[in-house]
C-alpha cells in the first residue's frame, strides 16, 4: 500500500493552479488531491519554487511535520 499526502477542499483547487495533481471526491461536496509520501521532498521543492506556503500535518499524531 502506498501512503499518500492529501490536500483537501479549496487548497486542492489552489495547488492545481500551479501543478496538476489528480483530484478525487471523497464525498459529494469535497475533493482531495495528493501524492505519494516518498515523493514529499520533491513536491516540497516544487511548492517552494512556486512560492507556495505549505504545511504538512500528520493528523494521526496532530503535529506539524514540515513547514515551508
Amino acid at each position: 500500500m502506498i501512503k499518500r499526502r492529501c490536500i483537501y477542499l479549496k487548497d486542492a483547487d489552489k495547488i492545481n493552479e500551479y501543478i496538476v495533481l489528480k483530484k478525487t471526491f471523497f464525498c459529494k461536496e469535497a475533493m482531495k488531491c495528493g501524492f505519494p509520501t516518498n515523493s514529499l521532498d520533491d513536491y516540497m521543492k516544487v511548492f517552494h519554487n512556486h512560492g507556495l506556503k505549505i504545511q504538512i500535518v500528520d493528523d494521526t499524531q496532530e503535529k506539524v511535520l514540515k513547514r515551508h
